[in-house]
């Protein structure tokens, strides 16, 4: 009987409980439980990478795909591949988004002033043009 009892299963479960229920840090712990136990369990790290992409954590979803493909079972897995491909496209997507309402808000926030800064030089002309007109 000399065989570690293995329990990927059982941490593979308690993530999607987890995750389904919206406790992305716990689901995670478990998720990470299974791969301790087993590195290329595929549920474990396609859930796990598909969850944190879905938190806005792209990063970590692109270094656990990566690290996947890296091992010799999953180096060819075209599921993995696929799903690393469509993460990396979200995160390019968000960043121009992110982009796009930065430079909206920063546009915004410039007007204010421009207008200001208009209306100052148009009271300073204003002034000058009463100061000749009283003399």
């Amino acid at each position: 009987m000399g065989s570690a009892i293995s329990y990927v299963d059982a941490w593979f479960n308690l993530g999607n409980l987890r995750s389904a229920a919206g406790n992305v840090p716990s689901a995670e712990e478990a998720y990470r439980g299974a791969l301790a136990q087993h590195p290329a369990h595929k549920g474990s790290i396609n859930n796990l990478a598909i969850m944190l992409a879905k938190d806005g954590r792209y990063t970590d979803s692109i270094r656990i795909y990566e690290t996947a493909l890296g091992l010799p079972e999953l180096s060819s897995d075209t599921e993995l591949n696929k799903n690393l491909h469509i993460v990396i496209q979200a995160q390019h997507a968000d960043a121009i988004r992110s982009e796009r309402q930065d430079g909206g808000n920063r546009k915004k926030l410039e007007q204010p002033e421009e207008k200001e800064a208009m209306q100052s030089a148009s009271m300073k002309k204003s002034k000058k043009g009463n100061k000749g007109k009283q003399k």
